[in-house]
């Protein structure tokens, strides 16, 4: 079957007859019975998605969560599960309809599978591990983690930095280390706790990050003594293998606890043989930095690119390289893309935050480049905007030119008369067509947040340097 279609697992054979007379794509069924599996096939792997649905009953529902574990643990590949409509027939499958109109509305209601967690105390123990009572575990002296940070970096947690090409991601990094080690607050804006910081330069020569901290050196005039004792920076060797494991030997030198290790990026830290588009090919990297975290007592920054595709959409979790695999593991995502209205505008997002109420999470701010020195701005209320060529968006150009014109600067408020006067003067014609299409026009700008509607027939140009073609 061809590998860019889904791959449908069923639970008899009378249902893999159903669906292939109905030529449906790739069909198998599992006859081992519900709790019983074979080996996982690797070739499982090459298609686009993987979806399960078991009869309408008990055993069925606890059938696909097991086999769905099992298909993780073989592949790291998380299927999704089907979900029959309430009030269908005990044991219902799919043989038992025609049409399978049924078996469509299941796989439209499908969801991701959660992996299930079995706490058998017996099989634990075995395994070295010690339960703790309700009472032991809570007075324990254990440290809770803080923000570092504010909404980016936690103690003793992955934070996860994506971002297309061109954004500055390695700028960026220097950002934060510098920041970390001073104490300043990161971008101008998030409060960041001052710490010890191992910077691990993966990505530029040697030559080229001198040079870039150099540019950075004024912004942190008052901080040079913080970052002399803070600061250490891992030079780049002409090494393009696993940099995780001389990393971690590293770090048993001590003198890190506490701190931040970040590390730039993802792609140039893990050698030839890591496909960081896969997400079972990362795994191993993730137990590494699991591991590092744990032992040394810091946490780990880790800065990555975004999947190729992705450049006109807005931001989301699925933008980071790296996949699932990363981004569950990860306890902050901050993302970064280029806007297309500005050299030196970039729009970010934090797409994941742990353990802090963050009223930013999820909403797209403008960020200001300014020769290396990256500083917070607004909250943007029309993201897709950004990522729009200018030829896309005529009604940007037309507010420029109303910004520009005498009457909409001075009277500030505006009715749809005086519009018409513009465009006349424009050389628009009214009628009908062009009525329909100022009124379009007036919806999309207002949706765009690039104007207010004061009132019935009552507006205003929102003043915003960044809409300026």
């Amino acid at each position: 079957q061809p590998k860019d279609k889904p791959l449908y697992i069923v639970e008899g054979e009378k249902d893999v007859c159903t669906m292939k007379n109905a030529e449906f794509g790739a069909v198998i069924s599992v006859s081992g019975g519900t709790n019983s599996f074979p080996p996982i096939p690797k070739v499982f792997k090459e298609f686009k998605e993987i979806n399960i649905l078991y009869d309408n009953d008990d055993s069925g529902r606890i059938g696909e969560r097991k086999l769905a574990d099992k298909i993780y643990s073989s592949l790291g590949v998380l299927p999704y599960i089907g979900k029959w409509r309430d009030g269908l027939p005990d044991k219902f499958d799919v043989s038992d309809e025609n049409g399978l109109t049924e078996f469509q509305f299941a796989m439209q209601n499908k969801k991701e599978h959660q992996l299930s967690i079995k706490q058998d105390i017996t099989s634990i123990t075995k395994k070295g591990f010690q339960p703790m009572s309700f009472n032991a575990f809570t007075n324990t002296d254990w440290k809770i983690e803080q923000p570092l940070v504010q909404y980016l970096i936690g103690e003793n947690q992955l934070s996860t930095i994506g971002g297309c090409s061109g954004i500055g991601k390695s700028w960026m990094a220097l950002n934060l280390a510098l920041s970390i080690a001073s104490g300043k607050k990161f971008m101008d804006f998030f409060e960041t706790k001052k710490r010890k910081v191992l910077l691990c330069q993966f990505e530029l020569t040697n030559g080229q990050l001198k040079k870039r901290l150099g540019i950075l050196k004024p912004h942190y005039f008052q901080n040079y003594t913080d970052l002399e004792t803070n600061l250490t920076i891992l030079p780049k060797t002409d090494s393009f293998n696993d940099q995780w494991t001389p990393l971690y030997e590293l770090l048993e030198s001590g003198g890190y606890k506490d701190g931040v290790v970040i590390v730039d990026n993802l792609y140039t830290s893990v050698g030839v043989d890591v496909d960081t588009s896969k997400n079972l090919d990362l795994i191993p990297v993730v137990q590494k930095i699991d591991e590092i975290m744990m032992k040394f007592s810091v946490a780990v920054v880790l800065i990555t690119h975004h999947k190729k595709g992705t450049m006109e959409t807005i931001i989301d979790m699925d933008n980071i390289l790296g996949g699932a695999t990363l981004t569950r593991f990860s306890a902050n995502v901050f993302q970064v893309k280029n806007s297309l209205l500005d050299n030196d505008l970039r729009v970010g997002k934090l797409t994941k935050t742990r353990d802090e109420a963050c009223e930013l999470n999820q909403k797209a701010f403008k960020i200001k480049f300014d020769e290396g020195y990256f500083t917070k701005g607004q909250v943007i209320s029309k993201e897709i905007l950004h990522y729009q060529e200018p030829s896309d968006r005529w009604e940007m150009k037309l507010i420029n030119e109303m910004n520009d014109y005498t009457g909409f600067t001075n009277q500030k408020e505006w009715n749809r008369d005086y519009l018409w006067v513009f465009l006349q003067d424009k050389g628009w014609d009214k009628n009908d067509t062009n009525e329909r299409k100022v009124t379009r026009f007036l919806n999309k700008v207002i949706d765009y947040g690039l104007v207010q509607k004061l009132g019935h027939n009552q507006y205003r140009i929102i003043e915003d340097d960044t809409y300026e073609g």
